[in-house]
């Protein structure tokens, strides 16, 4: 495991340097440039082959052109300033055609550089270097065999045999060369540039098959060229084994020319792959940033836009002061993963993520995918927090709730079962008493006030019991409660409840908010009828309190319908208040039963 990085939710900015600003306006002059010098260079070539002629001046425009925007990306300078050495080579090795001095000698022992040059920067790309120690023997052996080879062939022949004048400079190696022996060894080295191709395309596909994830995408289209490339070169090679008519041959070189004159496809096809990775980014971006989803999605969403289907993602669990991990690890997670740890504003730590180190070369996109997921994490974060917050703030609100009414049931069955009994007996033992005075007026009359006081404030003592928690309420339920307390209205008061118990926080809810709101009928309403509705739907018991009187009442005017209304709010539901549409005033609470 590599070091980890640290990715604050407060930086974000990652400096590409030495990325091309205008890549096409630099590929267009340096394609002008290539094309004005490989006019004049291959001049002897249109004289008798336009067609070859074309074709090998636009290979070096796109070769050249595509070399030079490479080599202005940090990331790829190596490969791009290997392509613009193919172009050069590619160039130098038509100098036969001028077919003076020691031109036709170097064109065939330095021209095969080239495949070289060419197999390199496409094996490479899109890495800095070769990544497997065979494909450096491969090189060597191709380097060795190409040109060495053309040099041994030179060395054993006459200028001639190849088609330039006797007097071109060449190695006189060996006084008399047989042509015959000449011959079988251009077919063995042809046959060995076949078997190289061969190699290539071998090697190229294992390449391809290694990649993942966004540098797959960035080597296909470059390695098909190249396949295309290995491919034309075989059969040119294979034209050259047998015997064929010349044009068949020209043929044959021509279509290795139009292969790589469409190198710069492949890297056109590469950028728009990447406008495309950097579209999915930037949905992600909005994805993230504009919704807040959970940490298992966030992973797999950045699985997506980063296509590393062995993405990690640990969440940050404060009270345990460690990282674990949101779903079950991938089964693609590399052994050297690059760990990136995630933190808040505050610098706090917010997750850890375990991804791809091929991720390294492309900063940008990760950053900014990153950045988002980060974002959402802690967006996340924050809304679990309030959550959890609310929560405990209802939960809170629910056991005062429930202690309120357990502590007034306490009191009614204290009233009843205490104060109460005593004045009982004192009614009772007054009333034997007043058996025993009959004959004594004086002592009757105040045993009879005594006996009047005790059974006013024994009524009283009842009343402040049914004011704390009616005990009707508990043993019969709401529909009995209410209609007990309507009975000492002073309005006419129509009630509709079915008979059937409700959770006993809910009836106690309903009934202290009608009590209430009967209370202010009577007090301010100067109504002549009101009307209590209760019913249940949706899992919640819905009362209506209406009357006709002159309304104008609402929660904010006094504490009492706001107490009511906290009260309902506790246990999960909402009160409200308003005129009705003839007059008068309708309060409605609703409460969750479940």
């Amino acid at each position: 495991m590599t070091t980890p990085v640290i990715l604050s939710m407060g930086t974000g900015h990652v400096d590409v340097r030495g990325a091309c600003p205008r890549p096409g306006v630099v590929a267009s002059l340096t394609a002008l440039v290539t094309g004005a010098v490989a006019v004049g260079w291959l001049a002897p070539l249109a004289a008798y082959d336009p067609l070859t002629y074309v074709a090998a001046v636009a290979v070096a425009m796109a070769v050249s052109s595509t070399g030079v925007v490479l080599a202005l990306d940090d990331q790829q300078s190596g490969t791009g300033r290997l392509l613009i050495a193919v172009a050069v080579v590619w160039l130098f090795s038509w100098s036969n055609e001028w077919r003076v001095g020691p031109l036709p000698l170097l064109s065939g022992i330095v021209g095969p550089l080239w495949y070289v040059l060419g197999a390199l920067a496409l094996l490479r790309y899109p890495h800095s270097r070769l990544e497997r120690r065979y494909e450096q023997l491969f090189l060597v052996v191709l380097g060795v065999w190409a040109c060495g080879g053309a040099s041994a062939l030179a060395a054993l022949s006459r200028p001639e045999w190849s088609g330039f004048p006797p007097d071109a400079v060449w190695p006189a190696v060996v006084a008399d060369p047989d042509r015959g022996t000449y011959e079988a060894l251009a077919t063995g080295w042809f046959a060995g540039l076949g078997a190289c191709f061969a190699l290539l395309l071998v090697l190229l596909g294992a390449k391809v098959r290694r990649s993942r994830g966004l540098d797959r995408r960035e080597i296909l289209p470059p390695a098909c060229a190249a396949g295309g490339i290995a491919v034309a070169g075989l059969a040119y090679v294979g034209v050259r084994l047998v015997d064929v008519p010349a044009a068949v041959r020209d043929l044959s070189l021509l279509v290795v020319a139009v292969a790589v004159a469409s190198t710069p496809i492949a890297f056109l096809v590469v950028a728009v792959r990447w406008q495309a990775a950097r579209a999915a980014v930037a949905a992600l971006v909005v994805e993230l940033t504009t919704r807040t989803p959970g940490s298992a999605a966030v992973s797999e969403a950045l699985r997506t836009a980063l296509r590393d289907p062995g993405l990690r993602l640990s969440y940050w669990n404060p009270s345990e002061g460690r990282f674990e991990e949101v779903d079950e690890p991938p089964a693609l997670v590399p052994d050297d993963g690059w760990r990136v740890e995630l933190r808040d504003a505050d610098g706090e730590p917010l997750a850890a993520l375990v991804l791809d180190p091929l991720l390294r070369r492309h900063p940008e996109l990760v950053t900014a995918a990153v950045g988002a997921g980060a974002l959402a994490l802690a967006n996340g974060r924050l809304h679990h927090r309030l959550r959890a917050q609310l929560a405990e703030v209802q939960a809170s609100r629910q056991r005062i709730v429930t202690a309120t009414r357990e502590e007034r049931q306490r009191l009614e069955r204290a009233v009843h079962d205490g104060a109460q009994g005593p004045l009982v007996a004192v009614t009772a033992a007054l009333s034997t008493v007043r058996l025993q005075v009959r004959d004594r007026p004086d002592v009757l009359a105040a045993v009879e006030r005594a006996q009047d006081t005790v059974r006013t404030a024994l009524g009283d003592l009842r009343d402040i019991a049914r004011g704390i928690h009616p005990m009707v309420l508990s043993e019969e339920g709401l529909r009995a409660a209410l209609a007990r307390l309507a009975e000492g209205l002073r309005v006419p008061t129509t009630i509709d409840i079915p008979d059937t118990r409700l959770p006993r926080d809910v009836e106690s809810a309903l009934y202290y908010t009608a009590a209430e709101a009967l209370t202010n009928v009577v007090r301010h309403a100067e109504a002549t009828h009101v009307h209590v509705v209760v019913g249940v739907e949706r899992d919640a018991a819905r009362m209506a309190v209406t009357d006709d009187g002159r309304g104008g009442a609402a929660p904010e005017g006094g504490s009492g319908l706001l107490g009511l209304r906290d009260r309902a709010r506790a246990l999960g539901g909402d009160l409200a208040v308003a005129d009705g549409p003839t007059g008068g005033t309708c309060l409605v609470v609703t409460i969750p039963c479940g």
